[in-house]
């Protein structure tokens, strides 16, 4: 029971860096200052006024970009 729980303590160990280098200021939406959201609002609404007017092509290039930009946020 003592090495499972060393082993167990190991693996969160060796893990937490991986998970803390995954939350970084490039993909965590927190970590948006008011004119990133602004912009990237803004760049949603543009995106639905796109498919709004069946242009599908240029909706789908602004929402790559933003997927791209942004790929935890769930809106894209």
């Amino acid at each position: 029971m003592r090495s499972f729980t060393f082993l167990m303590l190991l693996v969160a160990a060796l893990a937490t860096p991986v998970a803390l280098a995954q939350s970084d200021a490039t993909t965590d939406p927190r970590e948006f200052s008011e004119a990133a959201r602004k912009v990237y609002a803004q760049s949603l609404e543009d995106a639905r006024g796109l498919l709004a007017e069946k242009k599908y092509a240029d909706a789908i290039a602004v929402l790559d970009k933003l997927s791209a930009e942004r790929p935890r946020e769930p809106q894209a």
